[in-house]
């Protein structure tokens, strides 16, 4: 199993390859954590191109043994949010590596 700081590096390193930034805040400091995953969202105050509208809507999920996911990103509706942690965590935790 990975740790809090290591799933947010992966999560990070995805961001930043799927928004071609290399900057080091490119996820907010707010994530979600279930059972099997975190979720982790990219920093609002990134000002992203209109061409950009599908990659500037992901969130970056990583399973509790270091694998990474892009999901929507439901950061401003907690409900969604809650729904997409809980079927995400049950997936991870159900096809979890040996």
């Amino acid at each position: 199993m990975i740790n809090l700081s290591d799933a947010r590096t992966l999560a990070r390193q995805q961001a930043q390859e799927m928004l071609g930034m290399q900057e080091s805040e490119i996820l907010d400091s707010e994530y979600v954590e279930g059972e099997g995953c975190w979720i982790f969202f990219r920093r609002r105050t990134l000002t992203l191109p209109p061409h950009m509208s599908l990659a500037s809507s992901a969130a970056y999920a990583v399973s509790k043994w270091g694998e990474v996911r892009i999901v929507a990103d439901f950061s401003g509706e907690l409900e969604e949010a809650n729904a997409l942690l809980l079927r995400l965590s049950e997936f991870f935790l159900l096809n979890k590596a040996p």
